[in-house]
């Protein structure tokens, strides 16, 4: 999914809000978001962003990083984003409680996995980021139509049904505090305490 301009500066503010110098996200996609958060972490941060697409993706960004100068922090991993969340969060990786932001803009279908292996990846005080919340209104329209379809149409019924109960898993959720970003297709932000 392509970052929406107006989250630019709210993804900038989260990560230096909270002090961030590493940044895992999922969904690389143009890149820009791995350019944002490469700005927050400063040249002493990491970046990792994972796609499933591989390289032809990382391209998409790789001459704004490098134009940037933040190329040499930012660190392309091609996977499946799930499997190499879990992968970082397994003990023997030692990355569990390592992360300061974990970012996804990935298959909507599997956000409440993403959210909680997220927040096995992110410190006490770091941030699961979940972007496209609110899908333009399908998170919404899935609720209004029973949870499984979108009403008038539109597909994307078991995606968005998955997006609104990960909102709703996040906001009951003692281990966290969350808000929700109106800034392009909303995103969750998840403080973890």
């Amino acid at each position: 999914m392509a970052l929406p301009a107006a989250q630019v500066p709210v993804l900038t503010l989260l990560a230096r809000a909270v002090r961030a110098r590493r940044a895992l996200e999922v969904g690389t996609f143009t890149g820009l978001s791995a350019l944002v958060w490469a700005a927050a972490v400063g040249p002493a941060g990491t970046v990792v962003t994972v796609d499933a697409v591989g390289d032809g993706v990382a391209r998409l960004g790789a001459a704004a990083w490098a134009a940037a100068g933040v190329d040499a922090v930012i660190d392309v991993v091609t996977a499946d984003g799930l499997a190499e969340l879990f992968r970082r969060a397994a003990a023997a990786a030692g990355e569990a409680g390592a992360w300061d932001v974990v970012y996804v803009d990935a298959a909507k279908g599997r956000v409440g996995a993403y959210y909680e292996v997220g927040l096995a990846l992110v410190r006490p005080g770091g941030l699961v980021l979940i972007d496209d919340i609110t899908w333009s209104g399908r998170a919404t329209a899935a609720a209004a139509a029973g949870g499984g379809g979108v009403a008038g149409g539109g597909g994307g019924g078991e995606e968005a049904a998955a997006l609104r109960a990960v909102a709703e898993r996040a906001a009951a959720d003692p281990r966290v505090v969350t808000m929700t970003v109106v800034a392009g297709d909303g995103l969750l932000v998840a403080l973890k305490l």
